[in-house]
Order: structure tokens, then sequence, then C-alpha cells
């Protein structure tokens, strides 16, 4: 499917249906991180009708991106797992191949 200027590929399985349990495989050739992050310092008024959902969903994810930037920062291959459990985003697991080293991270994100 495409997301942006991104072609990806995903599998996975889940089951339920008033919040998700299961587990996401994504495989994307270019990642540009920058069509995907985005400014939530505003009103809580434009929230999602998806909130509720996510936040009774536990989704494990794998992610595999080959090539990609975020803003000026390029990166080939990144590597990063982790879960989405109750509205937030826990990284386990992220490494990415910069120019000069190697960048990794773990950490949540709400």
């Amino acid at each position: 499917m495409r997301m942006g200027q991104s072609t990806v590929n995903t599998s996975g399985q889940f089951r339920g249906w008033d919040g998700i349990k299961g587990g996401l495989d994504i495989d994307v050739d270019f990642l540009d991180f920058s069509e995907f992050i985005f400014d939530h310092s505003g009103s809580n008024d434009t929230k999602s009708p998806l909130d509720p959902f996510i936040k009774k969903s536990d989704i494990q994810w794998n992610l595999v991106a080959h090539k990609g930037r975020w803003k000026k920062l390029l990166f080939s291959p990144l590597n990063a797992t982790g879960v989405l459990r109750s509205d937030d985003l826990f990284v386990s697991r992220a490494e990415a191949r910069l120019e000069h080293g190697t960048f990794t991270l773990k950490g949540h994100v709400r």
C-alpha cells in the first residue's frame, strides 16, 4: 500500500473488535518520517474518533525500512520493534545505520 510517498508492505494477524490485539510486520523500501510525524501541540478538541479504539488496542510491531530519512538525516537500513498499547508507542529497540555510525533508540512516546 502507499503511505505518503512510501510503498509499504505489511502483514499481520489481529483478533478482537473493541480494541484489537496482534502483531504487525512492516517492510518499506524508503521511509520519510516527516510524512508521519506531526505537531500535536494544538487543542485536544480535534481528537480522532479512533482514539478510544486505539486506547484499547495492543499491537506488537516490527519495522524494517531499507532506506529513509528524517529531515536531512539519511539512514540505511532501520530496524525497529515495539508495541502500541493503551494509546502509547513503546519502542523496544530501534537501530539505524547512518553515514558516520549507528543510531540506537529505546523509549516510550505518548
